[in-house]
């Protein structure tokens, strides 16, 4: 009996020491988290993107890549520097992006770049302790700087968008519209903003419905919409193209309005060939503008074919970021803090606020694809 009790006190004893090495370790994980654990690198800067290189958002997410990849080049080259660029997949989902942000800090990155609202928007809770700088880039959630100390966003924004085509509404005299948004902190910023464009005007929407980020059915939401009415589509990426077409085959040459989306070829596919008239509001293009031409062919030639918006932007936040560095190569938040840098950048002029906006001027755009091929 003696003997039992001996053993017992002691297996106690030692599950106690093991909880409490077990908590110390639970502690120390969580200190690596957000201190960086291993050897330092050497590089003159490291650039921690968060990218949806998986899932849905994919072509973006590749869009950014690219052009990140061709800005980072390009200044090393020129300037004789070592800036590093390294990537991690959100796939699109707040809680991947939250992981992504964990792995970069861990391998000292002085700096975070992050794309698409429904990512961003988790991460700033994590990023804001860290004292580094938070760059976003298709982040079209209205008032998003004002969510963070330490955020800086360049990129067209949703609600800016929204109040163009509002006020396109009522220039035109367009009383009715079906407005269909993808439900999300992009299309939600989107409708808020035309909404109050639209309230003390005659022109008023008469159908609304969201949809999700993966969607690709469309039928029941068009079939109950007003097909005699014009549309207004808010989306991007895979269930915003597979949208487009089943309008296009579901209404009889549907009158469409929609966002900045429709300046890429690759969601204008659907459209190609049909006599369709689409108006959308894209970026005021800077015309004969040298840098943008060499920018052009230097691209074509890396990644076989033409530089989009995306790709444009992507590399504008590379070499924004390198201008920031001049200031303060540690990327300390309190020495480049109230520097609003920009400038005319490969064919579109910049324009900066003292929230950290940087945002591209748009224009309201028509085209019809009856004769592209």
């Amino acid at each position: 009996f003696f003997l039992e009790k001996l053993i017992k006190r002691r297996y106690k004893m030692k599950r106690i020491k093991f909880i409490e090495l077990g908590l110390m370790f639970s502690l120390l994980t969580s200190a690596i988290i957000f201190n960086g654990c291993g050897k330092k690198d050497e590089a003159d800067l490291k650039i921690g993107a968060i990218l949806p290189l998986t899932g849905g958002a994919s072509t973006i997410g590749d869009w950014h890549k690219n052009g990140m990849i061709s800005a980072v080049d390009k200044i090393n080259k020129e300037k004789n520097i070592d800036f590093e660029i390294i990537l991690e997949d959100s796939k699109n989902e707040g809680k991947s992006g939250i992981t992504a942000l964990k792995n970069l800090n861990n391998r000292f990155c002085n700096v975070f770049i992050s794309a698409m609202s429904g990512v961003s928007v988790p991460i700033i809770p994590l990023v804001d302790p860290l004292d580094k700088p938070l760059f976003v880039t298709s982040v079209s959630y209205p008032g998003f700087t004002k969510l963070g100390e330490n955020i800086y966003r360049y990129n067209i924004t949703s609600d800016k968008e929204a109040q163009l085509i509002g006020q396109y509404l009522i220039k035109e005299n367009i009383k009715e519209i079906n407005l269909i948004y993808i439900n999300d902190e992009y299309g939600i910023g989107a409708i808020q903003a035309l909404k109050q464009v639209l309230s003390t005007s005659s022109s008023k929407i008469t159908f609304e419905s969201s949809y999700e980020r993966n969607q690709l059915d469309f039928k029941n939401i068009i079939d109950r919409s007003k097909k005699h009415v014009p549309y207004y589509i808010i989306g991007y990426g895979n269930s915003y193209i597979s949208l487009i077409k089943a309008l296009i085959e579901r209404v009889n040459k549907p009158k469409i309005l929609t966002v900045y989306s429709m300046d890429f070829p690759e969601f204008r596919k659907p459209l190609i060939g049909k006599d369709i008239q689409i108006v959308y509001t894209g970026p005021q293009i800077i015309k004969d503008n040298a840098a943008l031409k060499k920018f052009s062919n230097d691209f074509y030639q890396k990644f076989g074919y033409e530089p989009n918006l995306v790709n444009i932007l992507s590399f504008d936040l590379i070499e924004l970021i390198y201008e920031y560095w001049k200031i303060s190569p540690s990327f300390n938040v309190n020495e480049i803090k109230g520097k609003f840098l920009g400038k005319s950048l490969y064919g579109y002029d910049l324009i900066i606020n003292s929230d950290r906006e940087i945002q591209v001027p748009l224009e309201i755009k028509k085209i019809n694809l009856l004769h592209e091929k």
